[in-house]
């Protein structure tokens, strides 16, 4: 490794009542063999035993917050103004680093002037799972085109522009769609699996049309009456399509049609 590269890494995970799956997590952030980094855990005021988790790891993580928020975005400003590091990564729970060696095989292929710095993740389905590479950063103008859990921002451009937390499901695409489309940052791509992201429970019908909606606001599209009624025509097809995937098609059979489509994009899948 570059030993001029040693940036410090912030990494902070945001928890609430995720008991079953932070732990693994926490075991991704602390056996990273890269040295310089220091981990925040927000959690918001947990009900079930997410604290007793953390505690069993207290040793290893630097900050522990646990009081009510007012949402995720809330959380994540919460991380960003304790952390200390050069770039900040928000490893959430049920996500967890692909491998112990990415922060350091990341970290030595930063460049100087990069801003944002982002790469490849693994999605976890639960019969299966594959790579996904982001999308040109060109289509950032219409959505999201990067992996939050495998993306690294430099903090002090973080701290300067934090989350608006008006948002419930679309202030991270805020966040970088301001970076490339206003404030003309510089993206840097790095080709490495950098996250593992969590999709078991997939993406509710209710969360997937209010970030839509959320997104014409980003857009500025929310007075184009003609856009509006597009995007909903839209999501009235992709929620029937959800409903009948979820009430008409058993699970196994709705994932076999999910890896066909995947496989057809060229998706190489892995079986579990």
């Amino acid at each position: 490794m570059d030993i001029m590269k040693n940036y410090k890494i912030s990494i902070v995970t945001i928890a609430y009542n995720c008991e079953s799956v932070i732990e693994e997590t926490i075991k991704s952030v602390i056996n990273q063999t890269y040295s310089n980094k220091e981990y925040i855990i927000i959690d918001g005021a947990s009900k079930d035993g997410t604290l007793n988790v953390v505690k069993k790891y207290e040793g290893s993580i630097d900050y522990i917050s646990s009081e009510p928020d007012k949402g995720i975005y809330d959380a994540m400003n919460k991380g960003i103004v304790h952390a200390t590091g050069d770039f900040i990564i928000f490893m959430n729970a049920g996500d967890s680093f692909f491998s112990n060696n990415v922060l350091e095989e990341v970290v030595s292929q930063i460049e100087d002037d990069s801003i944002i710095v982002y790469g490849n993740i693994m999605i976890v389905a639960k019969r299966y799972r594959y790579m996904a590479e982001p999308a040109p950063l060109s289509e950032m103008s219409c959505h999201m085109t990067v992996f939050h859990p495998a993306t690294l921002t430099r903090l002090a451009y973080q701290k300067q522009n934090l989350f608006d937390v008006s948002f419930r499901s679309s202030g991270d695409y805020n966040f970088f769609y301001s970076a490339a489309m206003k404030d003309k940052v510089k993206f840097q791509y790095i080709p490495v699996t950098m996250a593992n992201f969590d999709c078991v429970d997939g993406t509710s019908n209710t969360n997937f049309k209010r970030s839509q909606r959320e997104n014409l606001r980003i857009w500025n599209k929310e007075k184009d009456l003609l856009f509006r009624a597009k995007l909903e025509f839209r999501l009235s097809i992709i929620a029937f399509k959800m409903w009948v995937k979820k009430n008409l098609i058993s699970e196994k059979h709705a994932d076999a049609a999910e890896m066909r489509r995947l496989h057809r994009l060229g998706r190489k899948i892995i079986k579990e």
